[in-house]
């Protein structure tokens, strides 16, 4: 027998205590929220892509990329981003794909206006430059829309049943009679982290007695009216200067209207049966919902900041809101890492117990598509299925040690939370085509307005509304 010395014999225990502890933690795959059950991101690693072993001879796949915010980090890693994680971790999943198929990833960079402009004209001129195209929501649509995108069904390697690609997208607005140009999913990091969620203050929970919302997540009870509970009556005057100082919730006029309404399951344009859009005719659940924000924002006194944004999120960086309407890339950033009180999040509170959880997308993501004049769809196929896969597995299990790395609250609820706002992420076919969203952001110009006339906004634009909504038709038709 081998005689263990006491140091050895130690260094055994620790670790056979370590490999306990770990064994602990597992993640199961699935986090289960009341009545609803959502996938960890990445957890299922092994789902393939079943892509074929093909090499291209180190050909050259050029991304054009939108630089607006940082996002051309899902394409571009260089000298200058070195200790960034997300970079770093895209830097890695570019050198995989690139080993993989013998090719080289080179991205270039503009801001989202010039990227459609310089797509559109080649496409014009049948000049081909670029493989794959990342560019803000809106104007990607209208350069879909202009013939200036190909069909994702020609591109016969990507499978959009696949967990790396947003399933609501197909749902949402993006596929139209069957027919879909533009996707999104792990394949852009900086998209998932453009997610909404709220952020709450522990601190002010625990001194003014107010249980973490946790539990109510988990019992699928975290609802508008709950919310409106806990801010009832919190905000303000502490210092007896007759102004609100201390609020149940900051948040801004451009994001907080969209994200309460789609949070609590609004939707405006929906699919008929022969997968063609229409508005709803029904104004009921529109309005029960705006109601509700109506109360939220206004009647408990929020602060609804209507200015500059980041006004909005330093009142709750200075510890002097409960809660504050925000999305993940902020927590990326570094905007709440100096904060004295310590914080948590949420995902956005629904309409009724009955109803899932949904997560408001900002249009500024970038979604991803393939110039109409691309000279090798099977090939872009590939390589571009390739890199949504490969982030599923590489990048998305580990944003939630990004987040960490910048203060993120590190308990075991919050990556529940994390999980249930990655994966039930919604888009919604009115917020998606400029012109729709310019006629139908009821909540924003309602709330400006300080007015609860919801039937006699719809009643302004339905006309207007109808006829675009043709013209999209018509366009997925021919």
């Amino acid at each position: 027998m081998i005689k263990l010395t006491k140091q050895v014999a130690l260094l055994l225990l620790i670790a056979l205590l370590l490999l306990s502890a770990a064994a602990c933690r597992q993640p199961t795959g699935e986090t289960t929220t009341g009545d609803q059950t959502t996938e960890t991101p990445g957890s299922d690693t092994d789902i393939t892509d079943d892509l074929p072993d093909v090499k291209y001879d180190g050909y050259e796949f050029n991304v054009i990329i939108q630089s607006n915010s940082g996002r051309h980090r899902d394409i571009v890693y260089n000298e200058e981003l070195v200790g960034n994680q997300i970079s770093e971790l895209v830097y890695k999943r570019n050198m995989e794909v690139e080993d993989r198929f013998g090719i080289v990833i080179k991205g270039t960079t503009d801001t989202h206006q010039n990227v459609i402009t310089t797509v559109r004209n080649l496409v014009n001129s049948d000049d081909y430059e670029y493989d794959l195209v990342f560019s803000a929501t809106m104007y990607m649509y209208n350069l879909a829309t202009q013939d200036g995108l190909l069909e994702i069904d020609e591109l016969v390697h990507i499978n959009l049943t696949k967990p790396w690609w947003g399933q609501d997208i197909l749902e949402g607005g993006f596929t139209i009679n069957g027919k879909t140009y533009l996707v999104n999913g792990d394949i852009s990091p900086t998209s998932l982290l453009r997610s909404a969620l709220l952020i709450f203050n522990k601190s002010l929970c625990d001194q003014n007695h107010i249980e973490y919302p946790y539990q109510t997540v988990y019992d699928g009870k975290w609802t508008l009216d709950e919310l409106i509970r806990i801010t009832k009556d919190f905000t303000r005057d502490t210092d007896g200067d007759e102004k609100y100082d201390l609020f149940g919730l900051t948040s801004w006029y451009l994001d907080s209207p969209y994200s309460f309404y789609y949070g609590a399951g609004g939707q405006m344009v929906y699919k008929d049966g022969d997968d063609m859009p229409y508005l709803n005719p029904s104004r009921e659940k529109d309005i029960l919902i705006y109601e509700k924000i109506f109360e939220l924002i206004l009647v408990n006194n929020s602060n609804f900041e209507k200015q500059v944004s980041g006004d909005a999120y330093k009142v709750f960086t200075d510890g002097n809101a409960l809660f504050v309407e925000a999305s993940l890339h902020q927590i990326e950033r570094g905007e709440y890492q100096d904060m004295d009180d310590d914080w948590g999040v949420l995902p956005l509170p629904k309409l009724s117990e009955s109803d899932e959880y949904r997560s408001f997308v900002n249009s500024s993501i970038s979604m991803v598509g393939v110039p109409a004049n691309a000279p090798d769809p099977e090939r872009t196929g590939v390589i571009t299925e390739a890199l949504a896969s490969t982030s599923y597995r590489l990048i998305t299990p580990k944003l939630v040690d990004v987040l960490a790395k910048n203060r993120y609250t590190q308990d075991a609820e919050s990556q529940d939370m994390l999980d249930i706002i990655f994966r039930n992420r919604v888009y919604d076919l009115a917020y998606i085509d400029q012109t729709l969203w310019n006629s139908l952001s009821f909540v924003r110009d309602l709330l400006n307005q300080e007015s609860i006339s919801v039937a006699s906004y719809f009643a302004s634009v339905e006309s207007k509304v109808k006829d675009r909504i043709e013209e999209i038709a018509n366009f997925y038709r021919d």
